[in-house]
């Protein structure tokens, strides 16, 4: 396993164990089951085809994934907080995805002093 040859091989089967086997869900506190995971090969196909420059993680769930009535209808942007925590986040790990703190006015109305952006490698 740990010989050069076989971390390509060792890479591949931890992603599709991670992504397609493994529900991320246990590892966040988000009331969602397993939302996004459920639609995991059409977001990976949909983060290919649409995140080509720095976008907000926001964003990139509007683009990538299904709306969702329980994610729709919560108080906050928890649509966005669990696509980072279920999906771009271990996209990062892998090597797939780069992420980076963008500051931001602190005078800016609904946002944080630094939101995280995400874009496809």
């Amino acid at each position: 396993m740990l010989a050069a040859e076989q971390h390509g091989p060792l890479q591949a089967l931890l992603f599709h164990v991670a992504l397609w086997r493994l529900n991320l869900a246990y590892f966040d506190r988000y009331a969602l089951d397993s939302w996004p995971l459920t639609q995991v090969g059409v977001i990976l196909w949909s983060l290919s085809a649409s995140a080509h420059e720095w976008l907000p993680r926001e964003t990139l769930t509007r683009l990538c994934t299904s709306p969702v009535i329980d994610v729709l209808e919560w108080e906050g942007d928890l649509g966005s907080s669990a696509m980072e925590a279920r999906i771009l986040r271990p996209l990062v790990w892998f090597g797939l995805l780069e992420s980076r703190t963008e500051p931001r006015s602190p005078t800016e109305v609904g946002r944080s002093p630094s939101v995280p952006e995400s874009t496809a490698v």
